[in-house]
């Protein structure tokens, strides 16, 4: 079941349940396994879904990828990403744009504003989009926003590849500069952030969120808007996908179908699976540093599974590493979907 279940084993040489019987045999101290076998998998939680026997089976690769790294046999990617998050705050590098270069065509945070927005770093390094429709949806929904100065990442990439020291240690920094910016309510557009700060914080690392604080990912901020006028200018047909952070492990399912449900002009077609069966796009738990080529095997093969039967043409996810992931693949095989992120789409509804 595990298996059959599993993104990654349908394209790649992963396989969950040799895995857990390479535990079992006491297999699993070879250093060739612990190089490849625990890096190959996403992380999506799917297997335990589907599991008749209840095995925690990415709580056990978690543990593989530990012993891994302790032992000197983590892939030269993970390392990267670990010093990419130390030195830089981000496990993406780009160019020509920081965290805050989106911003430029953006309104203008405010120290007033009692909404903090937290943009994470696939959002603004690698689709400064989903940044910018947030940022002038706050603007126009919660009087404005603020952003932390030289915002920390929220380490969940660090998380999900078995590097608790470290994200222990940045997650104590990132909590306390939230509490001392004086912010009332948090608001991210990733689901990762929102996943990290709100359960592995305290469920993995044992750092309590900051107290006080609200802390929201966008789909439940817009969702709580009851008043909100959300209207296209043309008609659309979309399907939303649920990205794994936000649905198997943080457990919102409802908020984003509720937004786009009160979209007028918009139809929301569901994919098949959904909610906690849905398939996952592939790029999470560190894939998409350790092998991109898998994640986008991935993704395409979603695209055959579920959008292709449901006759999608856009794609929407409230996750900017789904984001991504989908619109590489798609852009790389020339599938005729298009990929939105949710900020966009209220951004686009929006009258007030």
């Amino acid at each position: 079941m595990c298996t059959s279940a599993c993104g990654s084993s349908q394209v790649s040489d992963y396989n969950a349940r040799k895995l857990v019987r390479a535990v079992q045999l006491e297999m699993a101290d070879e250093k060739e396994f612990l190089e490849k076998v625990p890096w190959l998998c996403s992380q999506c939680g799917r297997c335990h879904e589907v599991c008749g026997a209840g095995l925690d089976i990415p709580k056990l690769v978690l543990e593989l990828r530990q012993k891994a790294y302790k032992a000197g046999y983590a892939p030269q990617s993970i390392l990267t990403l670990r010093k990419n998050i130390l030195e830089a705050a981000t496990p993406f590098k780009s160019g020509n744009r920081t965290k805050t270069s989106w911003a430029k065509d953006a309104p203008p945070p405010s120290d007033s504003a009692e909404t903090l927005f937290f943009t994470g770093c696939a959002g603004p390094l690698m689709a400064p989009n989903i940044s910018k429709a947030m940022a002038e949806v706050l603007t126009k929904t919660a009087g404005g926003y603020r952003l932390l100065k030289d915002e920390l990442c929220c380490g969940e990439p660090m998380i999900v590849v078995g590097l608790l020291d470290d994200a222990r240690a940045n997650a104590e920094k990132l909590v306390k500069a939230i509490k001392d910016s004086g912010a009332k309510r948090v608001v991210t557009a990733c689901a990762g952030c929102y996943n990290a700060l709100t359960r592995l914080y305290p469920e993995v690392l044992g750092v309590n969120p900051p107290e006080g604080v609200e802390i929201r990912h966008f789909a439940q901020f817009i969702a709580g808007k009851k008043d909100l006028k959300l209207k296209l200018d043309k008609p659309m047909t979309v399907s939303y996908h649920d990205p794994c952070s936000l649905g198997r492990h943080a457990k919102v399912y409802d908020p984003p179908r509720e937004v786009l449900k009160s979209i007028e002009g918009l139809t929301l077609v569901e994919l098949t699976p959904n909610r906690d069966r849905s398939l996952c796009c592939g790029a999470g738990g560190g894939m998409w540093s350790v092998d991109p080529n898998i994640a986008m095997e991935v993704a395409n093969s979603k695209f055959q599974r579920s959008m292709l039967p449901a006759k999608t043409e856009v794609l929407v996810s409230g996750c900017p590493t789904c984001f991504i992931n989908f619109r590489f693949t798609f852009l790389k095989r020339k599938l005729p979907v298009q990929v939105l992120d949710l900020a966009e789409i209220v951004n686009r509804a929006l009258k007030l």
